[in-house]
């Protein structure tokens, strides 16, 4: 971490998560190399989280008769928490000067901006390739336009990240009165107890709910896949 004009440097304060960020010292360039990370992070996932490579890729190191690289790309799958991380610490460190309901709002329109231009491409192409059926109905259409369904699966975080900024504000000033402590306790239950709610089927959870299958260990598009527990 490094100081200077672009840092991100939250003010400090008594027990607060305030205080706890004081000393952080997180500036823009810091936050634009860890982006740099997940989008590495994001690429390899996609390329190597699969078992069949057939006509794909030649493999040569396995382990468990699998792909070594595809147990790597398992842990290429903290995209999304990196992402949440730096705009979190992001926006925090905006809230301790001024961060506004307006100002999250022209931050929305901005990313939905592009994503409708992304939207309308995706929609153009699938008309001009003749497969004007894949793009379901006209109420389809307008679902994915306002975020309620998705044509492609790797949108799904979009709509999650627009709630998460626009009601930022409103957390950010509770997190400010709350000891750090407590903050980092209610976090963690939260994520234990959505993880355990949506990760039924995880190899750790097996003992818990008598699942077959894990999750996080299987490949895009597949319905199984090795196990590093087995």
């Amino acid at each position: 971490m490094r100081g200077g004009k672009n840092a991100c440097t939250p003010a400090t304060g008594g027990g607060s998560v305030a205080a706890a960020a004081g000393s952080l010292d997180f500036s823009k360039r810091d936050t634009a190399m860890l982006k740099g990370v997940a989008i590495l992070f994001m690429l390899f996932l996609h390329l190597f989280c699969r078992i069949e490579t057939d006509g794909l890729y030649t493999v040569f190191l396995r382990f468990q008769g699998y792909p070594l690289i595809y147990y790597f790309s398992i842990f290429c799958d903290a995209v999304v928490p990196i992402y949440c991380f730096t705009s979190g610490y992001g926006l925090f460190a905006i809230s301790l000067k001024r961060l506004t309901w307006k100002d999250n709002g022209l931050r929305v329109l901005k990313l939905l901006l592009n994503y409708w231009i992304v939207l309308f491409l995706f929609a153009a192409a699938i008309l001009v390739m003749g497969e004007p059926e894949k793009l379901q109905s006209v109420s389809a259409f307008v679902s994915n336009f306002f975020l309620l369904r998705s044509y492609v699966g790797a949108w799904w975080f979009l709509a999650s990240y627009v709630l998460l900024v626009l009601l930022s504000p409103l957390f950010l000033e509770m997190l400010k009165r709350v000891n750090v402590w407590v903050v980092l306790a209610l976090s963690l239950g939260l994520y234990c107890v959505a993880y355990l709610q949506t990760e039924k089927t995880c190899s750790p959870c097996k003992v818990l709910f008598g699942a077959q299958s894990c999750r996080p260990f299987k490949t895009w598009g597949e319905r199984s896949s090795p196990s590093l527990l087995v």
